[in-house]
């Protein structure tokens, strides 16, 4: 809540004036700090832009009528004031800050119209197996010319078939080529474009009135004045740059050295060395600091619809590197995508083998399992065959020993006679 009483606080003071807020009136001079640089040369980002989508919302510096004619009086006074062009630069750095800003959104807007990863490895796909479709057809076209010369006319006939089929599979394959071509990007279907002045995406298919009122909206009438406040500024640049390199008049004689000990420039700021601009005197400094930050004038880049240029000739960095940074992203999806493949082949030798091998083990283990067995079953006979043995063995001791017993007892129960006599 507070920070929105301070905004609404500000938007009052600047409609009605600080007095009927009850607030200290301060008088501020044009070169204070507080003061807007852009307000004094009439193009205050925060004014062109309120109530719009890039609303910066209320300016944090003071905009005041009686600061601008003051501002204008010293102007017209003093154009070669220090401190006037160094707000001019400032002032000229503010604005193309903003429209720089708007060109990278152009730029990231136009990126997303264009194709898509998948769609650019689809067309070259889609053109390669074209090309080995063109390959193929000469191929049995020459074919059916050899054949045709050696009489051999059933044999020609089917390789003109195969030629035919060809022929429709590489029509097929063009028709695809253009229907992705034509629906590519993410304006497949709505047929979007870039306004190349504030970057709003509009769409062909608009009406003719929703397109007037994009061109005669606050935003696109914002943007488009301050790209022609850079282009004029340019321009002045440019004709004050050509002035001063070709002089209208011969060059004024040079006047005598004085006689006395020839000063130095080399002391410091304010002091005998330093020559003032006109209107100082020399050794007084300015009332405000000069801002190193800003560059000088003869460095201050061109903005404005020649960067619009420069972007559709193809010749700005950002977008070549886009460019080289997309070429080694599919180069890089290319390769990945062989070793994928390479390592699919590998792995299915692997379970191939892997397959073999577990076979061979389970055939093995088959095998084991049934020569056990039937080694078993063979030790298991045999122990059978010992015991039945054995226990016939031992049928017979003790068959023959009841004989003999029997015979014996049969031997004592005789008489003694009977026993002679036998």
């Amino acid at each position: 809540m507070g920070k929105m009483a301070e905004v609404q606080r500000r938007l009052l003071e600047q409609m009605m004036g600080p007095e009927a807020m009850g607030v200290a009136v301060i008088n501020y001079d044009w070169w204070d700090d507080k003061v807007c640089r852009n307000y004094l040369f009439g193009t205050c980002p925060h004014n062109v832009f309120s109530n719009t989508k890039m609303d910066l919302g209320s300016c944090p510096k003071i905009h005041s009528d009686r600061i601008l004619e003051q501002f204008k009086e010293a102007q017209a006074a003093d154009p070669d004031d220090p401190r006037i062009a160094s707000y001019k630069r400032e002032h000229e750095n503010n604005l193309y800050s903003f429209v720089e800003e708007c060109d990278r959104r152009i730029r990231a807007s136009q990126r997303k119209l264009e194709k898509t990863p998948e769609e650019n490895r689809k067309t070259v796909d889609l053109m390669r197996e074209i090309g080995e479709i063109e390959l193929s057809i000469q191929g049995a076209t020459e074919e059916v010319e050899a054949l045709g010369e050696a009489g051999k006319v059933e044999e020609s006939m089917e390789k003109l078939k195969a030629v035919d089929a060809l022929k429709s599979l590489k029509t097929d394959k063009e028709r695809e080529l253009q229907v992705l071509n034509e629906n590519a990007g993410a304006s497949g279907h709505q047929k979007l474009r870039v306004c190349e002045t504030c970057g709003a995406m509009l769409s062909v298919l608009d009406s003719d009135k929703r397109l007037a009122d994009h061109f005669g909206g606050k935003l696109h009438l914002g943007y488009h004045e301050l790209r022609k406040l850079l282009a004029q500024m340019a321009e002045d640049r440019m004709i004050g740059r050509q002035s001063h390199q070709n002089p209208s008049g011969p060059p004024p004689s040079a006047p005598s050295a004085p006689s006395g000990p020839r000063q130095t420039h080399l002391g410091p700021p304010g002091g005998p060395g330093l020559m003032g601009p006109p209107g100082i005197g020399n050794g007084a400094a300015p009332h405000t600091p000069m801002h190193p930050r800003v560059p000088p004038v003869d460095e201050m880049p061109l903005v404005g619809h020649g960067d619009k240029i420069r972007r559709e000739a193809g010749e700005l960095e950002e977008d070549l590197k886009e460019v080289k940074g997309e070429r080694e992203r599919e180069e890089r999806h290319v390769s990945s995508k062989y070793r994928d493949r390479d390592r699919d082949d590998r792995h299915e030798r692997y379970r191939e083998k892997d397959g073999y091998d577990k076979y061979d083990r389970r055939e093995d283990r088959d095998r084991g399992e049934s020569h056990r067995s039937r080694d078993r079953d063979r030790d298991g006979e045999r122990d059978r065959d010992r015991d039945r043995s054995s226990k016939y063995d031992k049928y017979d001791e003790n068959r023959d020993r009841e004989k003999r017993h029997r015979s014996r007892e049969k031997e004592r129960s005789r008489s003694p006679p009977k026993r002679r006599l036998v």
